[in-house]
């Protein structure tokens, strides 16, 4: 009776852990909607994410690539402060050092630029192109001038010595096997003569600084050029120039027109000006100053010269 007892009890145990591992097992049916249904929702996932270019090496896809804007490397630059540079208000002078005794290289022409790459320690001259000079009244700078350094620059050759006055010398006769072609006609002396004075106070013009001087002409001749040396204080050279346009009208002239040429002659009986440049400071009030002047017959102080010494108070 007991051993049927425990018989039954161990059937109806096994029976039920059939039974259980029955329920638990997965049918077919059941996998194949659960499969399914995981596919939809990744799938649904996957729709509702933003569109993401993933690039593959070796493969490029265009659609992609023209939605997306360049990168530029290109660094942005800041524009650098324009260089300093000068306009020649008239034809003026190039040359190998600040001075007008240095020789001259060419002409910056009239309205013609140049960039600046140095300047003489009072800023009267300007250096042009790193090896030339031009005058500071004869230019107009413009650009970032503040930082223009003092630049070096050859010592000028020793100037020459003026051609003496022209005095007449009796000519011997004598015969001559050949007739030697004189290359420019002199002028008696007793023809050519000229006062001169000194027309104060020193003026502005362009920001520059100019002494002016009036000419006589009470010669019988007219002159075409002149050649002036000018000192103040005495023995101190301030300005030399040789100019084949230097008469002018009136003993100042308003700013830019100063700058303009002057007459290229001065007839007998006629009076002009000399404007003498004294750079951007000029000379201080009082200063005791020397002229020396040469006018000639032709141009480049050719021809016949007179020789005029005046002294004055700037």
């Amino acid at each position: 009776m007991r051993k049927n007892r425990g018989f039954m009890m161990g059937l109806v145990i096994a029976s039920l852990a059939i039974a259980a591992l029955a329920c638990n097992a997965p049918t077919s049916s059941n996998t194949t909607d659960e499969t399914v249904t995981a596919a939809a929702m990744t799938q649904a996932g996957l729709d509702s994410l933003p569109a993401v270019a993933v690039p593959v090496e070796g493969t490029a896809d265009l659609t992609q690539a023209a939605q997306i804007p360049p990168t530029s490397n290109v660094p942005t630059n800041t524009a650098a402060p324009q260089q300093c540079q000068v306009t020649a208000n008239a034809a003026v002078n190039i040359r190998t050092g600040p001075s007008t005794f240095h020789p001259i290289l060419g002409i910056l022409q009239n309205g013609v630029n140049a960039p600046v790459t140095g300047r003489n320690n009072d800023t009267s001259w300007w250096q042009i192109n790193g090896n030339s000079w031009v005058s500071a009244p004869y230019v107009t700078t413009s650009g970032d001038c503040s930082s223009v350094p003092v630049a070096a620059f050859p010592p000028a050759p020793p100037t020459f010595t003026p051609s003496p006055t022209v005095t007449n010398t009796p000519t011997a006769t004598a015969t001559a096997t050949s007739t030697e072609t004189p290359t420019e006609t002199l002028v008696p002396a007793a023809l050519l003569d000229y006062a001169v004075s000194y027309v104060g106070p020193v003026w502005s013009c362009v920001a520059n600084k100019y002494g002016s001087f009036k000419v006589d002409n009470i010669g019988t001749e007219k002159y075409k050029s002149s050649e002036f040396w000018a000192e103040g204080p005495l023995n101190i050279l301030l300005n030399h120039a040789l100019n084949n346009t230097p008469f002018k009208a009136s003993a100042t002239q308003p700013s830019p027109d100063c700058m303009d040429f002057g007459a290229s002659s001065l007839d007998a009986g006629e009076s002009g000006y000399i404007y003498i440049p004294l750079g951007n400071a000029g000379v201080p009030g009082g200063t005791a100053g020397r002229l020396k002047l040469h006018l000639c017959t032709e141009d480049d102080a050719g021809g016949s010269c007179v020789e005029k010494i005046i002294t004055y108070n700037w």
